[in-house]
């Protein structure tokens, strides 16, 4: 039986422009239910342009619900005080919430105890950390979703907030978009008597990833995109034998652990300097790297601290290093050539290598 007729105003709170809206009530008794079904239809085109009504005008509006006065339905509150109409507000808020930044969303916590409910959902925060620092539109895996509101907090406030990269280098230095730094080996105020090796070394300790702050791991790691060959690594700020003016190969020198590219070895000199040219102690083997590669260095702090290296996003070697100072070991990074150049990510955009996956496995 179809029936025309005026009912109350929709629930959505309408304007007084609405008032003109009729809805149709189509009552379905089925064979196989002694259960009578009602659906919710609406006949925008017929009311606007006054035809008479006919059943391919009408639109479906609510899904189908237990026989009974609708608007009973819409008042009647769920077992935690919440209505039908209160959670389709929560659903509306929740995807407007999802186009907001970090601060927005912050100070949506802040307004009610309605608002901070949805603001402080996993997922949203998720869904920034995504768009901003993962690459190729991967998301985190579910794990992440455990998080604590204020571990969330961590996870997104500690990367955005990055302080900005300086570095100790003879080479020609370039800021780029993202918070990312070119270096360009052009300096002539050298002899080559050594070659053209140009060192570069941060002027602070490597900063702790707001993943690893998350989850209650300490790790700090960076990457950099290099030209050609070289070494990447570690110093100690107190050495004397990287930086500014300096032609060392990370890893060769006291104060350093390195990954050379042109044989893939990992030096480490974390001792007193013993007088000697280059004194490093070869303690793992990588794959050897030369041109257009990504490497990525890091260290998981403790009592014996890990440092790890990556190649193109992968993990290809580790070595175990015990030091009272390791929290002080800053970025190093040697380009191998004159013209050669490198440009280093503290974090400020995507890594290559899965640093969450890490963190989530050094948690375990």
């Amino acid at each position: 039986m179809l029936v025309a007729s005026p009912v109350a105003p929709p629930p959505w709170n309408p304007s007084r422009s609405s008032r003109g809206l009729k809805t149709f009530v189509l009552l379905d008794k089925t064979r196989s239910s002694m259960t009578t079904t009602t659906t919710l239809y609406a006949s925008y085109k017929a009311v606007l342009t006054q035809t008479p009504l006919h059943f391919d005008l009408l639109a479906r509006v609510d899904p189908l619900q237990s026989n009974g006065a609708c608007s009973t339905n819409n008042r009647r509150r769920r077992q935690d005080g919440s209505t039908r109409q209160d959670e389709i507000a929560a659903s509306v808020f929740e995807v407007a919430f999802a186009f907001l930044d970090v601060d927005e969303l912050s100070a949506c916590v802040l307004v009610s105890k309605s608002t901070k409910t949805i603001a402080t959902r996993a997922h949203l925060w998720l869904a920034i950390y995504n768009r901003a620092w993962r690459a190729n539109g991967q998301t985190l895996p579910r794990p992440w979703m455990q998080l604590t509101y204020h571990q969330l907090v961590v996870l997104v406030q500690s990367r955005l907030h990055l302080s900005r990269l300086e570095l100790s280098t003879r080479g020609r230095v370039l800021e780029l978009p993202r918070g990312l730094v070119q270096v360009a080996n052009t300096s002539v105020m050298r002899t080559f008597a050594n070659g053209a090796v140009e060192s570069i070394r941060g002027k602070t300790p490597l900063p702790l990833a707001s993943c690893g702050l998350a989850l209650g791991v300490e790790v700090a790691y960076y990457e950099v995109a290099m030209k050609s060959s070289g070494s990447v690594g570690l110093a100690m700020l107190t050495s004397r034998d990287y930086g500014y003016a300096k032609e060392s190969h990370v890893g060769s020198h006291a104060g350093s652990i390195g990954f050379h590219g042109f044989d893939g070895g990992l030096y480490e000199h974390l001792g007193a300097s013993s007088g000697h040219e280059s004194d490093g102690k070869l303690v793992n083997q990588g794959p050897t790297w030369a041109n257009n590669c990504t490497l990525g260095c890091g260290i998981v702090h403790g009592s014996m601290s890990t440092v790890f290296f990556t190649l193109n996003g992968e993990l290809v070697a580790s070595t175990s290093v015990e030091h009272p100072l390791a929290r002080q070991l800053a970025l190093a990074v040697s380009l191998e050539a004159y013209g050669d150049e490198c440009v280093v990510n503290l974090g400020t955009a995507p890594f290559v290598f899965d640093l969450e996956a890490y963190c989530l496995s050094c948690n375990r």
